[in-house]
C-alpha cells in the first residue's frame, strides 16, 4: 500500500493524494518479511527501501540512495531500468488492464 504522508522522513512525498494498493503475492510478501527478519533481526519498518548500514537504522532510504541503489542493481543484473520506469511500468499495466486514464492519472 502506498500511503501519502506530509512527515516521511526522508522528505519524499507520494505521488497520489489517496492511499494506493499495490498488489504483490501472499508469497513475495512473505519472502521480504522471512529476508528482513533473518538479516536485520527485530528491525521496526514499514518502508519498503529502507536504510540499512548507518543511522538512522530503518528509516526510509533518501532520494539519491535509491538511485544508487538502483545503479548498483543495474550493473550487477545488467537490466537497464530506473524507479522512475517501475512507476509507469505500473500505470501502463493498469490502463492495459481497463482502468481509466483519469483514474491512473490522479495517482
Amino acid at each position: 500500500m502506498i500511503v501519502p504522508r506530509g512527515d516521511n522522513a526522508n522528505g519524499a512525498r507520494a505521488k497520489c493524494t489517496s492511499p494506493v494498493s499495490v498488489p504483490v503475492s501472499a508469497p513475495l510478501v512473505r519472502l521480504y518479511s522471512d529476508y528482513m527478519h533473518t538479516e536485520y533481526g527485530a528491525l521496526d519498518s514499514d518502508y519498503v527501501f529502507v536504510n540499512l548500514w548507518s543511522a538512522p537504522v530503518g528509516r526510509p532510504l533518501r532520494y539519491q540512495a535509491v538511485v544508487k541503489l538502483v545503479g548498483r542493481l543495474r550493473a550487477r543484473t545488467g537490466i537497464e531500468f530506473s524507479a522512475h520506469m517501475l512507476r509507469h511500468s505500473r500505470a501502463t499495466e493498469l490502463i492495459r488492464g481497463g482502468v481509466a486514464i483519469e483514474i491512473v492519472s490522479s495517482c
